[in-house]
């Protein structure tokens, strides 16, 4: 467990240790949930390939189609941020 300060305009420096885990690097593009009081912090380039991992596992309830339009969505929505940031860098 790690202790970090947020500074004023509410940013955190994630540990290189934490960025290693979750395969970012500078620049990379994440999803932050909150959930019951704690912070999720999620790669979003791995998303898709958590998705997939679930539905083989039976973790999730989809067939075939829902699954692969669930991957494409996300893939998509990462190509919008991409797109987005280097925009507006």
């Amino acid at each position: 467990m790690e202790c970090l300060r947020v500074n004023e305009s509410g940013q955190i420096t994630l540990p290189r240790g934490i960025m290693e885990k979750l395969g970012l690097e500078n620049g990379s593009n994440v999803y932050l949930f909150e959930t019951k009081g704690r912070v999720i912090l999620q790669n979003t380039e791995l998303e898709a390939l958590d998705l997939l991992k679930a539905y083989e596992k039976g973790d999730i309830e989809l067939d075939e189609d829902d699954i692969l339009d669930e991957v494409v969505k996300v893939c998509k929505q990462v190509r919008r941020e991409i797109a987005l940031e280097r925009r507006n860098p």
